[in-house]
């Protein structure tokens, strides 16, 4: 559990969930806080698709996420390049292309008709 959700919330059954995989896809924060309102960081979003992959990285003192994001080039769903800023917000966008690249080292893609993909998605 986190302090800071309480089980009532629109997300908490998710995020629950999320935390409850033996993969452990969502850990929260040291103090045991999870920041449900807070802007998710690309860094972050890396991180849980590393772990949603039965992944292990270690934390780094250097920057927690830098073994994360070694590990996800490794897996060949982050490019040198991608982004700029590992700690800037997440869109919508980059989440969905991050995601499409990681169901392909899963699935077969081949037959999904992605041509109006890049039309369906909004980012505000």
């Amino acid at each position: 559990t986190f302090t800071d959700v309480q089980g009532k919330e629109w997300f908490a059954a998710d995020v629950m969930a999320l935390a409850a995989n033996s993969n452990e896809i969502i850990k929260g924060y040291p103090d045991g806080s999870f920041g449900p309102y807070d802007k998710l960081t690309i860094d972050q979003f890396i991180t849980m698709l590393v772990r949603a992959s039965g992944e292990k990285a270690e934390p780094s003192s250097e920057y927690w996420a830098i073994n994360y994001l070694k590990k996800a080039k490794a897996l060949g769903f982050l490019k040198d390049g991608d982004f700029p800023d590992f700690r800037a917000e997440i869109t919508r966008e980059q989440m969905a292309v991050l995601m499409i690249r990681w169901l392909e080292q899963k699935e077969d893609l081949s037959g999904l008709d992605t041509s109006k993909v890049a039309d369906a998605i909004l980012d505000f």
